[in-house]
Parts: structure tokens; C-alpha cells; sequence
């Protein structure tokens, strides 16, 4: 655990060293491979995060594809400490939610099936070559995951590539990684 969270503090300290200019010129690099690779290309229904200030920024890429993919965007349920998937069909739906992350909030529309997605953009702070992943620490992800069958891509800085991300038995491992000067896959 100790060893996570200091991998998690030096992540979150390189990201935010990243200057403005950097950080957009890296993302275009990302969003570009992501846009040009096979599985992203043949996806009809992607699921998606809304990124933070200081993630890969997702919400371009989500008002880019709207209306040619079923986008898919996950949304906290606090009481069972879990993500419910609901279908996004324009920006405007989207408010703040859990730590002020762009969701559409609860009971506005049905929730989606997590069989029917062919694609996930997953985030994370840290990532190594075996698919193994560091989150924010709450588990959300990783309680979906295990009901998705479809490709798991993290978007990533290269400094968010490591040797060894300690993992535990129930951690869901990612299929690809993209960053600005490559593609993994696992």
C-alpha cells in the first residue's frame, strides 16, 4: 500500500510540472494515436471518463466522436460505491459530480448495459508493461471492469509507464497503453 501511494504522490507531482503548452501538445500526440488505432476506429460504443484538469483531456475527444459513437461516460453511485454507465448524447448533459468530475447525474436516463460496449478508456495514474494499473485509490474502476469484456485502454504520459505496479488479486488488468511516443499492448 505504502509503495502505491508514493507512486501515486510522484505521478501526480510530474503532471502538474507539466506546463499548459506541454501538457495540450502531449494530448494531441495521445488523442491522434488513439484516433488512428484499429480497435478505437471499429468501436461503435466506447465508454469513456471525463478527465480532470491535469488527466489526458477526454472531453475533446468526446465532443469530437458524439455523433459517431455511442459514448458511454460513468457517473458515482455513492450509496453503493459504485459506477453506473449511462449513454451521453450531448455536452450539455454533463454537471459536476463526484469531486467536480463532469458526469450526468443520476436518474436522468436509463443506465446502460455494460455487455453492449465494445471499447473502455480507462483512467489511472500509473501503469507498467503487464497491464497492471494504479487508480485514484476508491476501487471504482475496478469494480467495473470486471463486468466488461471489451478492450481496456489507458491514456499516459511516459512518465506514468513504470517497471512494476504492485497489484492485487482483485486489480483489472488494461489490454493497451497509448502515450505520446507509444502504443503497448498486453
Amino acid at each position: 500500500m505504502h509503495e502505491k501511494h508514493n507512486i501515486r504522490q510522484e505521478v501526480k507531482k510530474k503532471r502538474k510540472q507539466l506546463g499548459f503548452f506541454k501538457k495540450r501538445i502531449l494530448d494531441a500526440w495521445i488523442s491522434k494515436s488513439l484516433q488512428n488505432f484499429k480497435s478505437f476506429k471499429e468501436a461503435k460504443t466506447v465508454l469513456f471518463y471525463t478527465s480532470m484538469p491535469e488527466e489526458i483531456d477526454t472531453l475533446k475527444l468526446i465532443k469530437k466522436f458524439i455523433h459517431d459513437k455511442n459514448i458511454i461516460l460513468p457517473t458515482v453511485c455513492h450509496d453503493t460505491h459504485s459506477l453506473k454507465l449511462y449513454h451521453l448524447t450531448h455536452v450539455s448533459e454533463l454537471h459536476k459530480g463526484y469531486q467536480g468530475i463532469l458526469e450526468i447525474p443520476h436518474c436522468t436516463k436509463d443506465t446502460h448495459d455494460h455487455l453492449k460496449i465494445d471499447l473502455c478508456i480507462i483512467p489511472g495514474l500509473a501503469f507498467d508493461m503487464e497491464g497492471n494499473r494504479i487508480g485514484y485509490g476508491k476501487g471504482f474502476f475496478d469494480g467495473l471492469l470486471k463486468k466488461i469484456h471489451a478492450p481496456k485502454i489507458a491514456l499516459a504520459y511516459d512518465f506514468q509507464i513504470h517497471e512494476h505496479i504492485p497489484y492485487e488479486e482483485h486489480d483489472i488488468k488494461i489490454t493497451h497503453i497509448i502515450t505520446p511516443t507509444q502504443i503497448i499492448s498486453i
